[in-house]
């Protein structure tokens, strides 16, 4: 809570807010109206993000209710009234993932059309048309859960973001950075929980053999949080404008120096995370699905493409085409255009290639592309394919 010391000046908090408009990002969630400071408010509005605003009670059924509901109504009161000028403010929500007591729900409905009667109310965070919160754990196989789990609006999605050996270092001693050990249970990465053993195992497949130090795991893990991230936004992506609306990532903002739930670390640091849900952000954006093998273009732009150029190439890892296919759209405002279904041809037998998908414009200007890391088809739904956001040099 803000008095409990948390209170920042513009100078550390406007950089934030920053970082989340850059990853092209439209909408923060307040999680059970945690910060009360009018900068949040302020900043938010400067920089044209929404805000998802909740009120001050935490899970229905797992926390205490508010005992005393006239003095919980008297500070919805002072909410609204305080901050209802704020044009980021797009929804009141009673609580996180529940509803309010009954004795609560009637006065909060109330108080808002009476205060305010511009926002939308949605009275659970997790239900009420919305998708069920969660999951938060690594997903060995994240593109093939995702791909089903894309349905309608979810406030809560979530998974491990290693920060790069720098940030590590800045919160975890010398004598306790490697191996990976109790401090670093201690800040989130808990080995029993949200299937750890199966992301350390994964981030040390990156290389093939154990990790040796720091460096190694964090720099690999670099690689992991780019898949993960990019796959939860992108396959949102693909049922956009049909039966998905959006996302809200568990959790965009570190609550403190963490291994896990962010797209940044509280140092500022960029992890593959960041990177991955800008990429998955951009304006327009090519993707490609390695299970459903759609090919699509989304566009959340005013302004279509007619004539655009979407190309589809596999090359082995020295560098060589083995496949190449071109498609000639017309990429529609608002929309996610299907290109084509493509997969890796069955004659490439080659165990690890590199997908390369561009977007032109038509006239030779490149829109978007993405470098692929993945398997073949043979045994590609075993293990989730990896990312890389810019165009690879081939020598």
């Amino acid at each position: 809570m803000d008095d409990g010391m948390k209170r920042v000046s513009r100078e550390r908090l406007e950089p934030y807010i920053k970082l989340h408009k850059d990853a092209g990002f439209t909408m923060v969630r307040n999680w059970t109206g945690e910060t009360t400071e009018e900068l949040f408010y302020a900043l938010c509005d400067e920089y044209g993000l929404l805000v998802w605003n909740d009120y001050m009670m935490s899970t229905e059924t797992f926390n205490l209710e508010p005992l005393d509901h006239q003095l919980f109504l008297d500070n919805v009161q002072d909410i609204i009234r305080r901050f209802r000028n704020h044009p980021s403010i797009a929804i009141w929500c009673p609580r996180n993932e529940g509803y309010a007591p009954k004795a609560l729900e009637d006065g909060i409905q109330q108080l808002i059309i009476a205060e305010d009667g511009t926002r939308h109310y949605h009275g659970n965070s997790m239900k009420l048309n919305l998708q069920t919160s969660g999951p938060w754990h690594y997903l060995v196989e994240s593109i093939s859960y995702l791909t089903g789990k894309a349905d309608g609006f979810t406030t809560e999605l979530g998974a491990p973001s290693v920060p790069t050996a720098n940030t590590i270092r800045k919160f975890i001693p010398e004598e306790d950075l490697w191996p990976i050990g109790d401090v670093w249970y201690y800040h989130d990465m808990h080995i029993e929980s949200f299937d750890w053993r199966d992301y350390i195992r994964d981030v040390n497949r990156v290389g093939r053999d154990e990790s040796k130090n720091v460096d190694e795991f964090a720099a690999r893990a670099q690689f992991k949080n780019y898949i993960l991230y990019r796959n939860m936004l992108e396959t949102w992506n693909s049922n956009m404008w049909n039966y998905a609306s959006g996302i809200l990532l568990w959790m965009s903002h570190p609550a403190w120096p963490s291994m896990t739930w962010q797209t940044y670390s509280y140092d500022y640091e960029t992890p593959g995370s960041y990177f991955a849900v800008k990429k998955a952000c951009e304006p327009i954006h090519v993707q490609w699905n390695s299970v459903s093998n759609q090919l699509q273009v989304v566009n959340t732009t005013l302004k279509g493409l007619k004539s655009a150029n979407v190309q589809f190439m596999v090359y082995d890892i020295k560098g060589k085409k083995l496949f190449d296919k071109a498609y000639k759209m017309n990429i529609q405002i608002n929309a996610t255009t299907l290109c084509a279904e493509v997969g890796i041809p069955a004659e490439i037998k080659d165990e690890l290639v590199l997908v390369r998908v561009v977007l032109d414009d038509g006239k030779g200007k490149t829109i978007s592309l993405l470098m692929i890391t993945g398997l073949t088809v043979k045994i590609q739904t075993i293990i989730p394919v990896s990312v890389i956001s810019e165009p690879l040099p081939y020598r």
